[in-house]
């Protein structure tokens, strides 16, 4: 008798579980998302009469754009020449400020904000990778470069375990990934 009642049990189980599986995959998928309210707008870029009566000249690219938790924007953009400067707008692109304070003589490849902090970002050029913690009045490189010999190609930060995690992606084959916890669980770059 015990046999009878595991095989009806184990039949009526196979039975449940096909006849799941089966209601699983007809149903209906979700309608697909619209995009009717949202589009694409072109942002103002640093132009002549803004800011500090400065112009993107001919030639001139932007890079790399971010923005802040709170608004703030900044632009990374090759001026002619080459020369390399970052902007920041605090309303939305109606004006723009040069950060006169980076220094550095490679060209900006990104640029990561925190998630949590409006003046932490994060700057990276295909050298080195900067840090500003007052909204871009100073920069500091960060330190040490495992990378060295490798061409940075991006940069990007989270907020984990009360910690800012900055991770940079690389070039030259192979291309690698390195992780700097500034709580120092993985102690340093990765």
């Amino acid at each position: 008798m015990k046999i009878k009642i595991y095989k009806i049990l184990g039949v009526a189980l196979t039975v449940a579980m096909l006849v799941s599986l089966i209601v699983g995959f007809s149903a209906v998928p979700a309608a697909a998302k619209t995009y009717d309210t949202n589009e694409w707008e072109k942002f103002e870029t640093p132009k002549e009469g803004s800011g500090g009566d400065y112009i993107l000249y001919d030639g001139s690219d932007v890079n790399a754009i971010a923005i802040t938790i709170d608004g703030t924007v900044y632009a990374a953009v090759t001026v002619a020449g080459p020369d390399y400067e970052l902007f920041v707008s605090n309303d939305d692109g109606a004006s723009w400020d040069i950060l006169d304070e980076y220094d550095g003589g490679d060209p900006f490849v990104d640029i990561a904000c925190s998630p949590v902090d409006e003046e932490i970002f994060y700057v990276a050029t295909t050298t080195t990778i900067y840090r500003s913690t007052d909204g871009g009045e100073e920069f500091t490189a960060m330190s040490d470069d495992p990378w060295s010999g490798e061409t940075v190609t991006s940069v990007d930060v989270t907020y984990y375990n009360d910690a800012h995690i900055v991770c940079i992606g690389t070039a030259d084959a192979p291309g690698d990934v390195y992780v700097f916890d500034e709580g120092e669980t993985f102690g340093g770059w990765v």
